[in-house]
């Protein structure tokens, strides 16, 4: 009851705020439905009803997203070593301020992060709102929905994931070798 008292009479958050409850299992984000004495209900943006205790809501981390007009996400992802430079990073930066989901275009920020074996990898940030009562998940899916169809646009490559593989051809089971290199390369799908 104390903890309800405390939830009902702080103003940290109220009835229809957006917030993110990290109980410490789970990360809860919705919008606040109703607020008791003893739970707070969140309505999440998968349309389910969660009931968080709010003893839950006063010891363990709150995000409140009403109290921000942009907030900002990031990601990382790789292009081919083959790929002009500063002409990519100036694709994939038009492609995000270019989506419908992004905001603050003059912050947004594309950047070499890593030089891996599969090719460039780059990190950017963009902030979106998070009262548009979008998934921080979705509005990442778009961001990178737009830079895909750019980099294709400009016959800019994608890395995949692969594999070389050389076999002595003197080998006397040279199937089974190729077949036991695959099967541990692919996490054990081959031969099933």
């Amino acid at each position: 009851m104390f903890a309800g008292i405390m939830v009902l009479t702080n103003n940290d958050y109220k009835l229809g705020d957006i917030i993110v409850v990290d109980d410490g299992d789970h990360e809860y984000f919705g919008r606040i439905e109703e607020i008791t004495i003893r739970y707070t209900v969140i309505r999440t943006f998968e349309l389910r009803k969660v009931i968080v205790p709010n003893l839950t809501m006063i010891t363990k981390p709150v995000k409140t997203y009403d109290a921000e007009e942009v907030i900002r996400l990031d990601f990382t992802f790789t292009i081919h070593f083959d790929s002009p430079m500063p002409e990519s990073l100036q694709i994939i930066k038009d492609a995000i301020n270019g989506c419908e989901v992004s905001r603050e275009h003059q912050s947004t920020k594309v950047n070499i992060f890593e030089l891996t074996e599969r090719g460039i990898e780059i990190l950017v940030y963009f902030y979106f709102d998070p009262k548009s009562g979008m998934l921080p998940q979705t509005a990442k899916g778009k961001i990178q929905e737009a830079i895909f169809k750019a980099l294709g646009e400009h016959n800019i490559k994608l890395p995949y994931p692969h594999s070389s593989i050389t076999v002595d051809h003197n080998d006397k089971n040279l199937i089974g070798t190729a077949l036991y290199v695959a099967k541990e390369t692919m996490g054990g799908e081959i031969g099933k």
